[in-house]
């Protein structure tokens, strides 16, 4: 759980942060996307791309078993972000 919810705080700073010049100070923040008991009891496989019209779209697996890693239906899920990661989408199943 928590190497998943690294990767994904990994990938969206990348993203977010973009080139940054040496005369600017970085100015970063993190959203959690997808967190452990809201919606389902847990999530894997994050993971976290930018469309061309610059669109956020996180996809992972929501899952129904009650123990991380252990039995349980998968769901492939979607997160959507239209103002570079400041907000977020319900939940949608793919």
């Amino acid at each position: 759980m928590i190497k998943q919810y690294f990767s994904m705080v990994i990938m969206a700073f990348a993203i977010l942060v973009g080139p940054v010049r040496a005369d600017q100070p970085r100015q970063t923040t993190t959203t959690d996307v997808f967190v452990a008991g809201i919606g389902y009891p847990n999530y894997r496989s994050p993971s976290l791309i930018k469309t061309q019209d610059g669109t956020l779209v996180a996809i992972a697996l929501g899952r129904t078993g009650g123990e991380p890693g252990h039995g349980g239906d998968n769901d492939l899920i979607m997160k959507r972000s239209f103002d570079n990661g400041a907000t977020w989408s319900t939940v949608q199943v793919i």
